[in-house]
């Protein structure tokens, strides 16, 4: 028992509370009251009080990660003593006769209490058995570049536990809802002109010509599809299927509350991002604070809300990067692609929804008419961003070769600043010989969200490694396991963003440095490939790097909130050179295009034929494989096509 107490500090000391917890538990049994015991509880544990109405409810809980493991028992109602580990888990709380809860919480934070605590149980039958109770209150929007919209106060109301199936679509097609006037409320609205209902409907069928969305045929899904989520559907279709089944489409206020945002570096990992396609509903297990499932990926989701002459989708979908859980998307409301879906809610009680909830919110538009520096004053700016170049110390800590299309290296060095080392990624193609060409890569914020690279794959840059170029993927400050404490990559006027910024620059550098010390690596042609977050970035990077010959910058523009001139992208735009491709959205409502991407396009010191931006008919997501080409064709022009 003594040799445990000193497992239990050493798991503590690692961050494993869980493990130290339940260990902890049986050393306890030997050694009553120990006080060595004693003081390490509040390390790795919490008293917690049960309460529900009415009483009588078990709690059971267990790791979030930990999906298929036991349910363990942490207590009955009322209990105002019991002790749970630190950590998030997942919990449900049991009363025969009474609906199982089922949610996620970061310790016993229940977002489904009232505000004394208290959990409300509901009889079997009393609320429907595909739909959650989700608590009202002052709602703020958790959500880059709306932060300063006004909170709603809204009151409790009900939200599908997933995503509309096509077998629950396929109840409005047989019924006759794309004939039926009385689901369509108008306004139809194209282009700022309206259209008229009978003109509208002809616009949604499937291919085939039969109403119905656009990937089925004959209004029918494939076979075996029938708990996916249906997708394929305008945000007209989705309304007026919510007006067939008697519910509405959430609030982007009313989504946002009960996606829980907020807890995304648990979600995130268990939902549905980056694969081929979508899953069954429920099929994977990033599950909400109100017992949600799929708000993260999946597909993405209309909700009623509208900005400008478009129509918020939220969530993202599965073959899209993660972020956009939490930084949404907007597009025309005749939108039917394949990502396209759908989840509702039904408010409790015979009061509309308030007005402020339902009204359209807008982003704010920057001011960025601001002349740049003069040279004297960007030189002092520019020398923060130097460092000395000390040894690297570069150690390969992994090799995998299982990968089809590339080798994955694992390689630390140490940093430019601090006593610190950093990890990168190397992914090198198979099939080419080297030396290769070589694009470092900056990712979205969704690796700010992530707290490990241990299983990290090329991602949004797959397609760069599968051309045949070698790929490097910098694990930057603030990003997976080098975590600082980033809530998203919106930046702020404050000292600390500044030093984060040149930190970044100083890992591109220390990047390039490690490159220069391989053979197999052609270090005259080094690509810059940029994700949102990067793509932002890039403008500051690409000025203070200057062995960068060529850079993508996808989904990204001048940020809304500028930060000091020190780290500012107004600064450093200016005095970029390299050629530059902007591949950007025309519905982005992160990055708007009249106020965000031409400004920054605009700013660019690249000469004016080495620099272009493509603008597609889509919103911060891009039509992948039209954006691939138009990159790849970039890439080969200015670093020459891969041998």
């Amino acid at each position: 028992a003594r040799r445990a107490i000193a497992d239990v500090e050493q798991l503590i000391a690692d961050g494993k509370t869980g493990p130290a917890y339940h260990l902890a538990v049986r050393a306890e049994d030997v050694l009553q009251n120990d006080p060595l015991l004693t003081n390490l509880w509040p390390e790795m544990s919490v008293r917690v009080g049960f309460r529900t109405a009415p009483a009588g409810a078990e709690f059971y809980y267990k790791e979030y990660s930990n999906v298929n493991g036991e349910w363990l028992f942490a207590g009955r109602s009322p209990d105002n003593t019991a002790r749970i580990p630190l950590g998030f888990f997942r919990w449900q709380i049991r009363k025969p006769g009474y609906q199982t809860v089922e949610v996620a919480s970061q310790g016993v934070r229940f977002d489904v209490a009232r505000s004394d605590g208290t959990i409300p149980l509901h009889e079997v039958g009393t609320i429907p058995s595909d739909m959650l109770l989700v608590r009202g209150g002052d709602i703020k929007l958790d959500v880059p570049g709306l932060y300063h919209v006004d909170a709603v106060s809204v009151n409790d109301y009900l939200i599908d536990r997933f995503e509309v199936t096509n077998r629950q679509f396929k109840m409005f097609v047989d019924s006759g809802g794309y004939t039926n006037r009385e689901y369509w409320s108008g306004p139809f609205v194209r282009e700022s002109q309206q259209v008229s209902w009978q003109e509208a409907i002809r616009a949604f069928v499937d291919q085939t010509g039969r109403p119905g969305p656009a990937g089925w045929e004959l209004g029918d899904y494939p076979d075996g599809q029938d708990d996916y989520p249906v997708t394929g559907i305008s945000w007209y279709e989705a309304r007026a299927y919510a007006q067939f089944v008697g519910k509405q489409l959430p609030t982007l206020f009313h989504w946002n509350h009960a996606a829980g945002v907020d807890l995304r570096a648990y979600i995130l990992p268990m939902s549905n991002y980056g694969n081929e396609g979508a899953a069954p509903v429920g099929a994977h297990r990033g599950l909400g604070p109100f017992g949600t499932y799929d708000m993260a990926g999946n597909a993405s989701e209309w909700v009623s809300t509208a900005t400008g002459n478009g129509r918020f989708l939220v969530g993202g979908a599965w073959d899209e990067e993660p972020y956009l859980f939490y930084e949404v998307g907007v597009t025309t409301p005749w939108d039917r692609s394949s990502r396209n879906g759908m989840r509702l809610m039904k408010s409790i009680g015979p009061e509309p929804l308030p007005p402020a909830a339902t009204a359209p919110v807008q982003y704010q538009s920057p001011d960025f008419h601001v002349s740049p520096v003069p040279d004297n004053e960007y030189r002092i700016y520019r020398r923060l961003y130097t460092y000395d170049e000390t040894a690297l110390d570069p150690i390969v800590e992994a090799t995998d070769d299982s990968g089809e299309d590339w080798r994955r290296e694992r390689i630390s060095f140490r940093t430019a600043y601090g006593d610190e080392r950093m990890t990168v990624y190397l992914f090198l193609p198979q099939g080419i010989d080297p030396p290769y060409q070589v694009v470092v890569f900056f990712p979205g914020s969704n690796a700010i969200h992530q707290r490990s690279s241990t299983n990290l794959t090329p991602g949004a840059a797959d397609f760069i490694v599968k051309d045949g170029r070698a790929l490097l993927y910098p694990i930057y400050q603030g990003s997976y396991e080098r975590d600082v404490g980033l809530d998203d990559d919106d930046p702020d006027s404050t000292n600390a963003y500044r030093d984060l910024v040149i930190m970044l620059s100083k890992d591109l550098g220390r990047s390039i440095d490690y490159l220069e010390t391989r053979p197999d690596v052609d270090t005259e042609k080094i690509g810059y490939f940029g994700v949102s977050w990067g793509a932002g970035i890039g403008a500051v990077l690409l000025a203070v790097e200057p062995r960068l010959d060529a850079a993508v910058l996808w989904g990204g523009g001048l940020w809304l909130r500028p930060p000091l001139p020190e780290a500012d992208q107004r600064t450093f735009a200016p005095r970029v050179s390299v050629p530059v491709l902007m591949l950007n959205g025309r519905y982005d409502p992160y990055f708007p295009i009249e106020s965000s991407q031409r400004p920054m396009f605009r700013s660019l010191g690249t000469k004016g034929d080495q620099k272009r931006h493509r603008v597609f008919e889509s919103g911060h997501t891009l039509p992948r494989n039209l954006a691939i080409g138009e990159a790849l064709q970039w890439l080969d022009r200015y670093l020459g096509p891969v041998n």
